[in-house]
């Protein structure tokens, strides 16, 4: 029996020794354990640190995307507005360029009627001139001719007056 315990004792230190052994490794298990545990920490607090600031700067430029959105979107709907009103006044100046070109064309037709009118009433002036010409011609031309039967008439009522005149001077100066 003595023996017997003195086995059982031996195994249970041997048992000791290896629960020892094993406590030993556990305790360097979980200082290494802890030691990681205490680096994954710091890892996450590092990491939820970084995740902080990076939802921070992500919600920053979120901030400032949304800014230049509506800014773009006012932009883009005023360019609509511009380029409506400049639709609007292309297709109101196209309407006007048609306007005037039938002016235009409309002002040539009375332009060349108007030419054509002048040259017909600056023929029909030079005709009328060259018949005024002509009646003052024919005109002076009677007028001489009726000038000149007066003064041959007066020439031949003067010389029959004179020759009384002269017939009586020398009747007269035949009586003295």
């Amino acid at each position: 029996m003595v023996e017997g315990l003195e086995d059982q004792n031996r195994s249970l230190s041997e048992g000791i020794q290896d629960l020892h052994g094993q406590l030993g490794k556990s305790q360097e298990a979980s200082k290494e354990t802890s030691k990681e545990l205490t680096i994954l920490r710091n890892r996450m607090n590092l990491s939820q640190q970084n995740w902080a600031k990076e939802r921070e700067d992500l919600i920053s430029a979120e901030k400032i995307l949304r800014e230049e959105y509506e800014t773009t979107k006012h932009a883009m709907q005023d360019w609509e507005v511009i380029a409506l009103e400049e639709r609007a006044v292309r297709e109101s100046l196209g309407e006007r360029l048609i306007e005037l070109e039938d002016q235009i064309s409309t002002q040539k037709v009375a332009y060349a009627r108007a030419v054509a009118e002048g040259e017909r009433e600056s023929n029909a002036v030079a005709g009328l001139q060259r018949s005024l010409q002509d009646i003052q011609n024919s005109t002076w031309s009677c007028y001489f001719f009726l000038l000149g039967v007066s003064l041959l008439t007066l020439g031949k009522k003067l010389v029959n007056k004179n020759s009384g005149t002269l017939l009586r001077v020398r009747k007269l100066k035949y009586l003295n």
